[in-house]
């Protein structure tokens, strides 16, 4: 399923425009800041976990945490009887 992943940044930084969100596969992928994904990203299972680098702007310190992308099924609508 697709989905943005930049949809987390404001929450995973406290709203901060201090700091810059990059999204990768793998840890060390992150900590060498290769191959980030793409803010439309579609994930390759549910409940996949990916990694986060959060690095301050100013400084380019950076700290790593995980993010698991689960996908739920939308409930399903059904159309009531006429009331008579």
């Amino acid at each position: 399923t697709e989905m943005d992943l930049s949809l987390k940044n404001g929450e995973i930084t406290n709203y901060n425009p201090a700091y810059s969100v990059s999204y990768y596969e793998t840890a060390a992928e992150a900590i060498s800041e290769s191959n980030p994904l793409p803010v439309l990203y579609t994930n390759t299972s549910n409940g996949q976990i990916i990694h986060v680098r959060v690095e301050a702007i100013e400084t380019g310190c950076y700290s790593l945490t995980t993010l698991e992308l689960v996908v739920e099924q939308a409930p399903i609508a059904f159309t009531p009887q006429d009331l008579r």
